[in-house]
C-alpha cells in the first residue's frame, strides 16, 4: 500500500491528468478551428467545378482535410453531406480531365497534319493518339484512308504503315459490331475527319481499294494486290465501275503471257537447232505447245479484263477519250494476237466474253488447246508491258 500511495504522490498522475485534457483540447478545437474550416471549405468550392486538373486536384486535397478534421462536427453536417460525395467522383475524374487534356492537344496536331496532308504526321501523332485511347474509330479511319495519299504518288512513302492502317480500318468497318460515332445530316453514320471521313460501306470500298493499290504499285506486288481489286468489281458499285481496276487486272495477265513466252523463245530456239536429236525434238514440240497452250489462255484473261474496262471506261472529257481510246488499241493487238486467221469481230468476241460473270483472276487458267500446227516462231505476244501499264494505271 505504501509502494501505490507513492505512485500516485508522483507526478505520473498529473502528466494522465494533462494528456487527457489535451486530448480533449484536439477534439474541441477542432470543431472550434472556424479559420481551419474556412479555409479548406472555401479551397474545397472554389475548385471543385473546374476544368483544370491541378485546380481539382486542390479541391480534391481540401475535401479530404475537412473530412478529416471537421467531418465529426454537428455543426458543419451540412457541409460534410456536401463534400463527401465529390471526393469519389474527384478522384476519378481527375485523371480523366488529364488525359482529355493531353488528347485534345494531339487531336489538335492531328487535324493539322491531315489538312496538310503530311501523313508522316498523321501517322506519328496517330500512334500517340491510339496509345491513350485505343480502339479510337476517327483516328483508325483516317489513319487507313491516308495510305492513298502518298501511294499515288510516284515515289511512294510509310507504305508498310498505309498498308497496316487501311487492314486495321478494314476490319473495323467489316465488323457489324462496331459503331461508327458521327452521323450525317441524311442519317449515315460515319467514321473518320475532313477528306477521311467515311460511312460504314464507303470505308470497306476505300479501304479495299487502298489495299490493293498499296500492293499493286506501291509494293509491285501484283499477285497480292488482285484478290482486294477483284473484290470490288464484285461487291463495290462504285469501285466496279472504274476501268482501271480490270486494266490492272488484266495488265497482271499480261505480264503472267509475257513470263510464259519468254519461257517458250529458247525452247523454239532449240527445236530449230539442226543439232538437236529427234528424240529430244520431240518433247520439246510438246513442251513447247503446253505452253502455248496456256500463253493463249492468259491472251483470253487479258482481253476479258481489258473488254471490262472498256466497257465501263467513260468518253466525255478528252482525257477520258484517249483512255479509252488506248484501251481499245490494246485490245486489238491482243487480238490480232490471239486470233491471227479469225474474220471475227473483236467487238463481238468481247460482247460475249464480257456478259459472262468475270473469272476470279487467282483462278488457274483453263490451257486453249487448239488443232496442231507446226511451232518454228514464239508466240506473237499480248500488249507490251508499256502499253499494259499505260491502261491499268489511274
Amino acid at each position: 500500500m505504501k509502494n501505490f500511495k507513492k505512485f500516485l504522490g508522483s507526478g505520473a498522475i498529473a502528466a494522465v491528468i494533462g494528456l487527457f485534457g489535451v486530448t480533449q483540447g484536439f477534439a474541441q478545437g477542432g470543431c472550434d478551428d472556424v479559420e481551419g474550416q474556412t479555409e479548406s471549405y472555401t479551397q474545397f468550392t472554389a475548385n471543385f467545378q473546374s476544368k483544370d486538373p491541378d485546380k481539382m486536384q486542390l479541391a480534391l486535397d481540401a475535401g479530404k482535410v475537412f473530412l478529416e478534421k471537421y467531418g465529426a462536427c454537428e455543426d458543419l453536417k451540412q457541409q460534410t453531406d456536401y463534400i463527401k460525395p465529390w471526393v469519389p467522383r474527384l478522384e476519378t475524374n481527375i485523371p480523366i480531365r488529364r488525359k482529355e487534356i493531353i488528347l485534345e492537344r494531339l487531336f489538335a496536331r492531328f487535324d493539322d497534319s491531315i489538312k496538310a496532308k503530311n501523313t508522316t504526321q498523321i501517322y506519328a501523332v496517330g500512334r500517340e493518339i491510339l496509345a491513350a485511347d485505343p480502339g479510337n474509330p476517327n483516328v483508325i479511319m483516317v489513319m487507313g484512308g491516308a495510305g492513298f495519299v502518298d501511294a499515288a504518288k510516284e515515289k511512294a512513302t510509310n507504305v508498310d504503315d498505309a498498308i497496316r492502317y487501311a487492314k486495321t480500318a478494314l476490319d473495323f468497318a467489316k465488323n457489324p459490331t462496331t459503331k461508327f460515332p458521327k452521323k450525317r445530316a441524311d442519317g449515315a453514320e460515319t467514321a473518320g475527319a475532313f477528306d477521311f471521313e467515311y460511312s460504314r460501306k464507303e470505308a470497306v470500298d476505300q479501304m479495299t481499294y487502298i489495299l490493293g493499290y498499296l500492293q499493286f504499285y506501291a509494293n509491285k506486288d501484283k499477285k497480292s494486290g488482285l484478290p482486294y481489286y477483284f473484290e470490288l468489281t464484285q461487291t463495290s458499285d462504285r469501285f466496279k465501275a472504274d476501268p482501271t481496276i480490270y486494266a490492272a487486272i488484266g495488265s497482271y495477265y499480261t505480264d503472267e503471257a509475257q513470263r510464259i513466252g519468254k519461257e517458250i523463245t529458247p525452247l523454239i530456239t532449240k527445236l530449230n537447232d539442226p543439232a538437236t536429236p529427234d528424240e529430244e525434238k520431240i518433247e520439246l514440240d510438246k513442251q513447247i505447245k503446253a505452253k502455248e497452250a496456256v500463253y493463249k489462255a492468259y491472251e483470253e484473261r487479258t482481253l476479258d479484263a481489258f473488254g471490262r474496262a472498256y466497257k465501263v471506261a467513260k468518253n466525255t472529257t478528252p482525257a477520258e477519250k484517249k483512255y479509252r481510246d488506248d484501251l481499245y488499241a490494246a485490245i486489238q493487238a491482243i487480238y490480232k494476237s490471239r486470233f491471227p486467221d479469225t474474220t471475227s469481230s473483236v467487238d463481238a468476241w468481247l460482247s460475249t466474253a464480257t456478259a459472262k460473270p468475270m473469272p476470279n483472276p487467282l483462278s488457274e487458267v483453263t490451257p486453249v488447246v487448239e488443232e496442231e500446227t507446226t511451232t518454228s516462231a514464239a508466240p506473237a505476244g499480248a500488249a507490251s508491258g508499256k502499253t499494259a501499264a499505260a491502261v491499268s494505271r489511274p
